[in-house]
């Protein structure tokens, strides 16, 4: 049998010492990259069996990167992550089908030769599903985002006071989430003329409906709480490689969103005054 091939990732220059040493000693042949671009070089050149990457290379989650190269490339190479933050460990089960498995640092030797033994004896047929962007979930999980925003509108103590109607709480969501994702899609996390204006219609809207500003903000985070958790709920069909990304255009769009109609809200209530 030839040797099997890994590819390990990471920018913490004592463990790229280190860790290579011991995994050639147990009879691999390592190759060793301390950036992304580093990494993606080998991905394209060379054939790997296992990837080992850190998940935070540079910025946290470009491991994520790296991994989604190597499945699109070598569809057949087993991938561990490896993490210094325990609280990921909900998610990373959740994307099972990208990356086999992971560990914590600092990792026990024989907890790490375990995985990668189980990973190559146990190594999957390529899955070739297509990996969705954000803004793919978002059209297609419209109504359970909405429904989402809804149930916890409706549980927040600080928008719950005012009495309304189901629909007029939430009919703007769907709309909202068609923009954001037509954003997502153009990669160009600034509203446009339309968005500008819809949110300004929003913003109006709600004064008249009674809102106070910090309910009209309190409502813009519980949708971002909505679409969040909507997300994290379809990890295991994301691409993870454009996930960090479209996750902060998410969050630059949702804000100037908000903006816009905080602006035509204080606008109206000074007209009023």
């Amino acid at each position: 049998m030839s040797e099997v091939q890994i590819l390990f990732v990471d920018d913490e220059p004592s463990i790229r010492i280190t860790l290579p040493a011991i995994l050639e000693a147990n009879g691999y042949k390592v190759t060793v990259a301390e950036s992304v671009p580093e990494a993606l070089a080998f991905i394209s050149s060379r054939r790997f069996d296992l990837l080992l990457s850190d998940l935070n290379i540079g910025q946290p989650g470009d491991g994520f990167i790296v991994v989604s190269a190597m499945r699109r490339t070598h569809p057949d190479c087993v991938n561990l992550i490896l993490t210094g933050y325990p609280q990921f460990e909900t998610a990373l089960q959740a994307i099972r089908n990208q990356v086999d498995d992971y560990l914590t640092k600092p990792a026990q030797v024989s907890d790490l030769l375990s995985a990668i033994e189980r990973g190559i004896k146990n190594r999957k047929s390529p899955d070739h599903r297509p990996m969705k962007r954000v803004a793919a979930v978002l059209r297609e999980r419209t109504n359970e985002v909405t429904q989402k925003a809804l149930r916890k509108m409706k549980a927040n103590s600080d928008v719950t006071p005012l009495s309304m109607p189901d629909r007029e709480r939430v009919d703007h969501i769907p709309l909202l989430l068609v923009r954001i994702a037509d954003q997502l899609d153009s990669n160009d996390p600034d509203l446009s003329s339309f968005a500008k204006s819809e949110a300004a219609a929003h913003g109006t809207l709600r004064y008249r409906q009674g809102y106070s500003a910090p309910m009209l903000v309190e409502d813009a985070r519980l949708i971002d709480e909505a679409i969040f958790d909507t997300i994290q709920e379809q990890l295991m069909t994301l691409d993870l490689s454009t996930l960090i990304s479209d996750l902060r255009h998410v969050s630059r769009i949702l804000e100037l969103q908000l903006k816009e109609s905080l602006r035509a809200y204080l606008e109206v209530g000074k007209a009023a005054a």
